[in-house]
């Protein structure tokens, strides 16, 4: 008996097939080029950074000046208040996850289909060093996919604490003001390492955009965004979690907690913050919120 004639598959051209084919290539080596510097960061400093680099670009374009501070210091000498207030405004979860956060990821994409547009991003710390260091702030999903592969990576080669130390000297603070030193500097006159509680939560506070909450028009919002963070530190608990690095032998080396990790040592899993009943990622939200009200996009 015949066998019923089946129709073959339309292939596509050879020359799509090799334009596709250098497209993955391009993005394949592009991503093992960046692989290989966060490699480096364990033991260096980064040299620079690609939201340096576009500043850069246009202070050049215009032909405006460019001025630019910005001065490393190790986490030992950044206030243990900042640590926290930062790790309270923008990554509660940070020491839970592996560079990025699935259930954040999955609230903001619902909230953003909801709204229609991006209102929340979801990304951790890990996602917002690695679009600094090697991306740029577009929002389409390309880039977006380069940046998780890039904070997976980083979180497989650096410790926690390495990347909190990279982020917290490396983001803008505002013009031409980079990192906690030159923040601290630059607002209160003094080093990160002096910074107390409402210096930080201060700083922490202004992180999602600098121009708009540093603009004075801004300042009660930004006060306001100030006043949600400084009425969680003290009572979020970081304890329970552990710093790990890597030993010289392979194996993995328990390190000491900043002070600030062991403080608190049984808060309860949901507390009041202002008169709203908050879970552990409630802040973050809380705040991200006070970004969408205030017309700005979030990370």
């Amino acid at each position: 008996m015949q066998q019923p004639h089946t129709r073959a598959r339309p292939r596509l051209p050879r020359w799509i097939l090799a334009i596709l084919g250098l497209l993955l290539l391009f993005f394949l080596t592009q991503i093992g080029v960046i692989f290989v510097e966060v490699a480096f960061l364990a033991t260096r400093p980064p040299k620079t950074t690609a939201f340096i680099q576009r500043y850069l670009s246009s202070c050049l374009t215009r032909s405006t000046p460019c001025p630019m501070e910005k001065s490393w210091r190790p986490l030992k000498e950044i206030s243990p208040h900042l640590q926290e207030a930062v790790l309270i405004g923008e990554d509660d979860a940070f020491f839970d996850h592996n560079g990025i956060d699935p259930e954040a990821i999955q609230e903001s994409f619902e909230l953003n289909m909801k709204k229609g547009r991006v209102v929340r991003g979801g990304s951790t710390i890990t996602q917002q060093l690695a679009k600094n260091l090697y991306l740029s702030p577009s929002k389409n999903p390309f880039r977006k996919m380069k940046e998780i592969l890039i904070a997976l990576f980083m979180e497989k080669i650096l410790t926690k604490q390495r990347i909190l130390e990279i982020y917290l000297n490396v983001i803008e603070w505002g013009k031409g003001i980079y990192g906690a030193e030159a923040a601290s500097r630059f607002y209160f006159g003094k080093s990160a390492v002096d910074l107390n509680s409402e210096e930080a939560a201060y700083l922490a506070a202004i992180i999602p955009n600098p121009a708009f909450y540093t603009d004075p028009s801004h300042a009660r919002r930004a006060a306001r965004r100030k006043g949600i963070i400084l009425r969680r530190m003290g009572r979020r608990s970081f304890d329970g979690l552990s710093f790990l690095s890597h030993d010289h032998s392979g194996g993995v080396e328990r390190l000491e907690a900043p002070d600030f990790l062991e403080a608190r040592q049984r808060e309860p899993a949901l507390e009041f913050l202002r008169g709203e009943h908050v879970s552990v990622k409630g802040v973050h939200h809380h705040l991200e919120a006070e970004q969408e009200r205030d017309g700005l996009p979030c990370s």
